[in-house]
């Protein structure tokens, strides 16, 4: 009983973490297909409410759907004590959409394509693919750890 009370205190902050991730997705994602609905299909006065409710419909089931998924990702990386290689993974990850979601909105022009931005993009893309390779290598030394030991 303790142990999974104590797992569960390592896991919360990670996870709630990942919401919080991805709720910045959630409304840059928002942004695009909003932006990609008026610039690229030229969407009138009664495509846009459509384009926006259908958007925060399937965004809402995503979201869902991604809580319970990253839960239970964390869940069993901290009983397999992988903790960190999980939490790196669901942040990499994370870190990685919202930097091509932001590309994509400089690529449509709304955010400037300056030096600011553009290294701001670079460098969540940069800390997204390191912790997905710093979690990779860490199951994978973890994993090999283990089969030396047996």
């Amino acid at each position: 009983m303790i142990r999974k009370w104590f797992i569960s205190l390592w896991v919360f902050p990670v996870w709630i973490l990942g919401i919080a991730l991805a709720l910045v997705i959630l409304f840059l994602g928002h942004e695009l297909a909003m932006v990609f609905a008026a610039r690229t299909l030229q969407a009138d006065q009664y495509g846009l409410p459509l384009v926006h409710i259908a958007y925060y419909m399937m965004a809402g089931v995503l979201l869902l759907v991604f809580i319970f998924i990253s839960l239970e990702h964390l869940k069993r990386s901290a009983q397999k004590t992988r903790l960190l290689a999980g939490s790196l993974t669901l942040t990499g990850g994370l870190l990685l959409a919202i930097a091509l979601v932001q590309a994509g909105l400089t690529a449509y022009g709304y955010f400037p394509a300056d030096l600011v931005g553009i290294l701001l993009m670079a460098v969540e893309g940069l800390a997204g693919i390191c912790m997905l390779l710093a979690a990779r290598l860490r199951a994978g030394a973890s994993a090999g750890l283990s089969a030396a030991a047996k």
